[in-house]
């Protein structure tokens, strides 16, 4: 190339590096809608600062390929931005969603920031963009320097909640998101295993693998593949329980977070997928009778679902009651059975795995209560809070508050979540209405759960800044 030709494409990845960064920052100008919480707010700020300084490292980048890096990091923030904030307005993200998932980002993760927003696809997850934009930007978009002062907010976690966009109005069935928190819990319970027990149980590990595979290993004659079968045979086992132990310990930090409303949560989407599907390489999930035996182990040790059977409700809310208890004992009876453990035993490395699994999981489940002491949904709070909110919902009310003016007071957030829950099972059993009644009343009883967590939530914000205000007395 001669230097004129070299000029003229520097300068065309210059302009079209400007353009990226431009445009980039135009679209985020856009965002007017009303957010749920200041956090996507917080973000559009945060990127467009970065095509800010975009704009300047483009100017003094007289490198080629470094112009090509900056177009090509430009359309992947683009993208990712796009993607996170499109949605994350008012109209999508419910914001008694958005409200209760921050109480316990506090609670549990209180130096991050959380950003909540639907997902085309079908899943329920929490994932940290900080080390993926921290890698992705600093010095390449933005100097070190300037990205170490820009983005100190977000590195102790930017953490982004993702939901299924179709199931936007389902407030009842988020509950499934005290599993997606339990995971860093889990990863810290593993992280902290006692080294010495580990390394025994690793010895124990290498036996069973033996016993139970003698004839395979016996029947490798070289002893390099032997050896090498043996060592994959034990990495497999092992992620095995890794993986169960993720899992399990997930769905105990739910029960404990959201109550009965986690297990009915977790029914609702594991039974139509099969309960006693086996571990498979690509995940290795429990089976899902497993889990489902572990939440509801979980809610009895608490006492929880004992409280939930022997709640005093209002004479002609009994039949709500009676719907809620026929479905425990449906559970009850689900999880008793033992057909996942039968298919455990037949195959050998998820037998394996499954025993070292068994051994650790109640240090595990004490690991998970300990971790959330501090916001456990309590038997005492479903005792004192549920009836009241069951009635309320009966009522066509939302079941934002307890008590009688001017003696009110906020309830929990989790306690309109489970009076749905329990109304939605009470319809859901109303077989003498037809599916569409049953439906409609369903949605009905989502819409209020809904409108008494946001409710609820204001006025026990409100109420902090002014004590006496809702008690009828003078702020």
């Amino acid at each position: 190339m001669t230097q004129q030709q070299d000029t003229l494409e520097l300068e065309y990845l210059r302009q079209r590096a400007h353009t990226l960064s431009r445009a980039l920052f135009l679209r985020l100008d856009e965002y007017v809608e009303d957010f749920p919480t200041g956090t996507p707010l917080e973000l559009i700020q945060l990127f467009k600062k970065i095509t800010e300084e975009a704009d300047q490292t483009i100017l003094t980048t007289t490198d080629v390929d470094r112009l090509g890096l900056i177009c090509r990091t430009l359309n992947t923030i683009a993208t990712h931005a796009m993607t996170l904030l499109d949605h994350a307005h008012t109209a999508q993200t419910p914001r008694g969603l958005a409200q209760f998932l921050d109480c316990l980002r506090e609670a549990l993760q209180p130096d991050s920031v959380l950003l909540v927003t639907p997902l085309a696809d079908y899943n329920y997850t929490i994932a940290n963009y900080f080390p993926w934009l921290d890698n992705l930007l600093s010095g390449t978009l933005v100097p070190e320097e300037t990205w170490k002062t820009i983005s100190q907010r977000y590195t102790n976690g930017l953490n982004v909640v993702r939901f299924p966009r179709v199931e936007r109005g389902n407030v009842l069935l988020h509950a499934i998101f005290g599993h997606e928190f339990g995971h860093p819990i889990a990863a810290r319970f593993l992280e902290t295993e006692e080294p010495s027990e580990y390394q025994r149980e690793l010895i124990a590990l290498n036996v069973r693998v033996n016993q139970e595979f003698k004839a395979d290993l016996d029947a490798e004659s070289d002893n390099v593949k032997r050896t090498k079968l043996h060592g994959e045979l034990c990495t497999i086992a092992e992620e095995i329980r890794r993986r169960a132990l993720e899992e399990l310990i997930s769905d105990a930090v739910a029960a404990l977070l959201f109550g009965a409303s986690a297990l009915f949560a977790a029914a609702e989407i594991m039974i139509p997928d099969g309960l006693d599907v086996l571990p498979r390489p690509d995940d290795f999930y429990p089976p899902s009778r497993y889990r489902l035996r572990i939440i509801y182990q979980v809610l009895t040790d608490t006492g929880h679902l004992a409280a939930l059977r022997s709640l005093c409700v209002h004479t002609n809310l009994e039949p709500v009651k009676a719907a809620v208890t026929q479905y425990l004992d449906y559970l009850k009876d689900l999880t008793t059975e033992k057909n996942d453990l039968v298919s455990i035993d037949t195959i050998r490395l998820v037998k394996i795995g499954y025993e070292w699994l068994e051994r650790s999981l109640p240090a595990g489940l004490l690991f998970a209560q300990s971790s959330v002491d501090n916001i456990v949904y309590s038997t005492s709070v479903l005792e004192n809070e549920v009836p009241e909110a069951l009635h309320r919902v009966h009522l066509g009310v939302p079941p934002s508050e307890v008590g009688t003016y001017p003696d009110i007071r906020p309830v929990d957030w989790r306690t309109p979540i489970l009076a749905g829950w329990m109304h939605k099972l009470y319809f859901s059993a109303k077989m003498e209405m037809d599916w569409v009644q049953r439906l409609n009343k369903i949605s009905d009883v989502q819409t209020l759960s809904l409108k008494g967590v946001e409710d609820g939530l204001l006025r026990a914000e409100y109420q902090s800044k002014h004590p006496t205000a809702l008690s009828g007395e003078q702020p």
